[in-house]
């Protein structure tokens, strides 16, 4: 089951995951799994409204201030303008396949705003997600004893 629109994320996520996990010592097996782990995404596009008035001043220290160059009266440098991004949610399930109950779902969020930094953004929320399930299973182990 793919989690994201793009096979190629999809493919990296899922070795992400496996590396991860396998480097904690577990191991893959399809037919006898202990661990089952399902993930899904959300690909929610979004805008936001920015108003670039931020500095009234921002030659203030710099120079000499220059009304020519910069009015902070002016109503022209004070236009909202919106800015396109792409909320990204990674959701994953543990499941424990002996009792077939949930053991934790995780979810991971980021805001994407090219899809040149999609991947490197995904792939860095997953990592988190995968240390969280670390720690917690590391946390209910030392609880056990």
């Amino acid at each position: 089951m793919s989690g994201f629109s793009a096979q190629f994320l999809d493919a990296k996520v899922q070795d992400l995951l496996l590396q991860a996990l396998e480097a904690e010592g577990l191991v893959y097996d399809r037919i006898n799994p202990d661990l089952v782990i399902r993930y899904t995404s959300n690909e929610d596009p979004r805008q936001r409204e920015i108003n670039s008035f931020n500095n009234p001043y921002p030659f203030w220290g710099s120079r000499v201030w220059d009304p020519w160059m910069y009015n902070p009266y002016s109503f022209y440098d004070n236009r909202p303008r919106t800015d396109n991004y792409e909320l990204v949610q990674v959701i994953v399930d543990f499941i424990d396949a002996k009792e077939d109950k949930f053991l934790m779902t995780l979810t991971g969020v980021t805001e994407v705003n090219s899809p040149q930094s999609k991947e490197k953004k995904v792939l860095k929320t997953t990592n988190k997600v995968i240390e969280r399930f670390l720690q917690e299973s590391r946390e209910e182990v030392v609880e056990k004893r």
